[in-house]
């Protein structure tokens, strides 16, 4: 593998991230960890989109155009990173040194050895997944050999897959990595699970002790139907799931002190989450909506306008990418036909598939001791559903005692039940998306449910014991 190729590719990917990152306002992001993160995928997302402009623009897909291209978009954005103040290493040390304990090495290196023996096989292993080998991969490699998208891929009878009319997502960063770093392309994937865990890991340090945010990153890590998927099988699901975190993130900071940065950053997180899944549109759709219920319930007529304008904002960058990927390039760059309208259920008042998609995601995938996994012995995702029952009975009961909602963890309990509407109302408008759809969907929710978990009044009082032990009060 180009270990040299893949560490370039990186910081390309971070400083067009940091870039856009600028580009709406965000400061002090070169000092801080969790920005890093986000500007290595946010990057990551864009620059997928490369060859497709290539393609666009009737350049050769080849490397030393591809090359100059990523120089291009990387040029400005790097003369601004470097021009940057930059505090001494000793002082960046300094900052984390009071903040870093020895259980956070522990955790680091539990991920490290939990993470190890997946991405040595995402390495090691030709792509497998039918829906990469069928569309993306299959594309990515007659682009290498004839140096255009549009290739003789198409030549074929393709009437027993329409994996080539998905999102360009995989495909572009296909495309780049078999190029300049492997033939299997797919460890670009290694990025997205080690930014994942990094993240998670991060922001829930900053909601609880370390110690009840290592186990929850590890937890997460461990469930069984969902690993395989952040390190090893590159699909759509896992990245469209990266990408919603983000969003879903920097919306509940913006809910909470209403700084437009993290409305933009929310956006931005939201738009590449559409990039990798474009029914992503239609949970924006129920988030925005559930947002301007809330502020007009909460504040009255006032907040109308703002709302409003949010909601826009929001909305911006998934509907502008959508539309580029989707309505452009799908449509008009390659030879598909493309008729996304028929493939909606035509009888709006039959509700059999909504109930079909209610048993499958509850009695059969989330709550079943099998989780239809037919062959496994055990469930596809451990115990993570029994455990966010667990919590929100638990959190009930403070709220029926006390009588006050906690924000924090209503606020995530929200955003999950808006992701199960979505996964519900998929299986209503698209009868024709089957088990692997949802079994992969309900991975939108995974890190929203421990996330809630450590954000309920149970474990803020655990974390809130440690703490005073720790520090011997």
């Amino acid at each position: 593998m180009g270990i040299l190729n893949f560490i370039l590719l990186a910081i390309a990917h971070y400083i067009l991230g940091w870039g856009i990152l600028k580009a709406i306002g965000i400061r002090q992001i070169s000092a801080s960890i969790q920005y890093t993160l986000v500007s290595l995928l946010f990057g990551l997302g864009l620059s997928s989109l490369l060859p497709v402009i290539m393609e666009m623009l009737s350049i050769p897909v080849n490397k030393m155009n591809l090359l100059i291209t990523i120089v291009l978009v990387t040029i400005i954005p790097a003369f601004f990173l470097v021009k940057e103040p930059r505090q001494s290493f000793r002082a960046v040390m300094n900052r984390y040194a009071g903040k870093f304990k020895l259980y956070d090495l522990v955790f680091i290196l539990l991920l490290i050895y939990l993470l190890l023996p997946g991405i040595l096989k995402c390495v090691y292993y030709p792509p497998v997944p039918r829906d990469l080998t069928s569309g993306a991969e299959a594309i990515a490699e007659y682009t290498l050999k004839e140096q255009h998208i549009n290739n003789s891929y198409f030549s074929v009878d393709l009437s027993s897959t329409d994996n080539y009319q998905k999102p360009p997502f995989l495909l572009g960063l296909q495309i780049i990595y078999k190029m300049y770093v492997q033939p299997f392309g797919q460890v670009w994937l290694i990025l997205f699970g080690c930014v994942f865990f990094s993240f998670l890991y991060v922001i829930l340090r900053k909601m609880v002790h370390p110690i009840l945010a290592g186990l929850a990153t590890v937890l997460v890590l461990a469930i069984p139907e969902f690993y395989p998927y952040t390190v090893v099988l590159p699909l759509y699901d896992f990245p469209n799931t990266v990408y919603l975190l983000f969003g879903f993130y920097y919306l509940f900071l913006f809910v909470k002190d209403k700084d437009k940065q993290n409305l933009w950053l929310s956006s931005v997180g939201f738009g590449m989450a559409t990039l990798v899944r474009p029914e992503t549109i239609f949970l924006l759709l129920l988030i925005c909506i559930s947002y301007y219920i809330s502020q007009i319930i909460a504040s009255g007529k006032v907040v109308v306008k703002a709302a409003f304008f949010s909601c826009c904002i929001l909305m911006l960058t998934a509907f502008v990418l959508d539309f580029f990927t989707m309505e452009i390039f799908v449509k008009h760059f390659i030879p598909s036909k493309l008729e996304f309208s028929n493939k909606f259920t035509s009888d709006l008042s039959n509700l059999a598939p909504l109930y079909r998609r209610w048993e499958l995601l509850t009695e059969v995938l989330m709550f079943t001791k099998t989780g239809a996994s037919r062959d496994l012995s055990q469930p596809l995702y451990a115990e993570t559903f029994n455990i966010m029952v667990v919590f929100i009975m638990i959190e009930l009961a403070f709220v029926f005692v006390t009588r006050k909602i906690h924000f924090n963890a209503a606020c995530w309990f929200g955003f999950m039940v808006l992701v199960f509407i979505l996964l519900l109302l998929i299986g209503y408008l698209l009868p024709f998306t089957e088990f692997t759809n949802a079994k992969r969907g309900l991975f939108k929710i995974i890190p929203l449910i421990f996330i809630f978990s450590v954000n309920t009044r149970a474990v803020q009082y655990i974390s809130q014991k440690i703490v005073s032990w720790e520090s011997g009060k």
